[in-house]
């Protein structure tokens, strides 16, 4: 009979839970595309080469950063139909563009600044989120909304759908501490990023320079889904 070295032994079970751990890891095997490109838009792929121009059809992964410059416009789209439209001086990171096992599409963007544009398909088997600040707006149905954001103040409106935000402002605040916000439809919730916890629902949704662009792509995507 042959014996197996202990240290050949502990390689051995190193390289199974290796393959083990990685085999119920989630795949980043996504389709992911820059669907629309309009002005100056730029990408840093988190290769360590910083922003460099973004191309019609450029994969989006996981770690990716997207930038909009002034007068500039981008749109991305999920496999889903799902859209996200970027207004100029904005920029969104992919912090999760995931599949898992079970066939769940994970996604979850940060907003660092500008305007963004979510038109949610709804699709049960996906998840999406969008955060920005300590802010967390978890889709679930189909949505449409708006986020403006810049260092000291966000305005989330809500075109149609329901829109739920979560925050983490730390349970030991001192301040009024925002747990959770139900937005309704043609409602905009404001919050003051400077004061952490302070938010104020308005029963009104202010227009925005790029809305009728935002609603010429929809249009657009609405006929191409069609035919």
């Amino acid at each position: 009979m042959r014996f197996v070295r202990s240290g050949n032994l502990v390689y051995l079970v190193a390289v199974v839970l290796l393959f083990t751990i990685q085999s119920f890891a989630d795949s980043h095997a996504r389709i992911v595309r820059l669907s629309d490109v309009e002005g100056s838009v730029q990408v840093d792929r988190n290769t360590g080469q910083g922003f460099e121009k973004a191309l019609l059809n450029l994969p989006m992964t996981q770690g990716v950063k997207l930038r909009t410059n002034d007068d500039a416009r981008a749109e991305v789209e999920f496999e889903d139909g799902t859209t996200m439209r970027l207004g100029s001086d904005t920029t969104v990171h992919f912090d999760e563009l995931s599949l898992a096992d079970s066939g769940v599409k994970n996604s979850v963007i940060v907003v660092e600044a500008g305007v963004v544009y979510v038109n949610y398909t709804g699709n049960a088997d996906n998840n999406f989120s969008l955060k920005f600040a300590r802010q967390t707006t978890r889709l679930t149905e189909p949505t449409h909304l708006r986020l403006e954001m810049d260092s000291k103040e966000a305005a989330l409106a809500d075109f149609s759908g329901p829109v739920h935000v979560q925050s983490d402002v730390p349970a030991n605040n001192t301040s009024a501490t925002l747990e959770d916000i139900f937005v309704k439809k043609n409602q905009t919730a404001e919050f003051d990023l400077q004061k952490q916890g302070e938010y104020q629902l308005v029963k009104d949704i202010a227009p925005d320079v790029f809305d009728d662009w935002d609603r010429s792509q929809e249009k657009y995507h609405d006929r191409y889904a069609k035919a």
